[in-house]
């Protein structure tokens, strides 16, 4: 099983004052995000994971997931990236990413919405903050 997520969002490609990319670390005791535009860190906050939240991430098997590797739209242009990462011992276990324009199975996309979940207020509103 595994004991820590990364979950990476890579926006499409902006100018640097509207382009923001996200990266998620995710372990038994905390979430942080981290939000950057191409090479500068904008923000970073943690928040608490109760025992609850992480046995709801923990009950996600890899068995039920994208198989690893990529989904992306050839030749697309615009598209955002999302990259799911599962490690033990920081060793990689699972890792799949997907573009925008990607369909992916029901499990895969739970998994990101609950990870998505434990950003509070939301993810989008941690973005907005850097922007002003």
């Amino acid at each position: 099983m595994f004991d820590k997520i990364l979950f990476q969002f890579a926006g499409a490609s902006l100018p640097p004052q509207y382009y923001r990319s996200y990266t998620i670390e995710i372990n038994q005791k905390k979430a942080n995000i981290r939000v950057y535009n191409y090479s500068t860190d904008l923000l970073s906050k943690d928040f608490e994971i109760f025992e609850e939240e992480w046995r709801n991430l923990q009950s996600f098997s890899l068995e039920t997931l994208e198989k690893q590797g990529s989904k992306i739209e050839e030749r697309a242009t615009g598209t955002t990236l999302d990259t799911i990462i599962l490690l033990k011992d920081d060793k990689e276990m699972y890792n799949f990413c997907f573009d925008s324009l990607s369909k992916v199975n029901e499990a895969t996309e739970k998994l990101k919405a609950t990870i998505l979940s434990l950003i509070k207020p939301s993810v989008e509103e941690i973005i907005n903050s850097t922007r002003q």
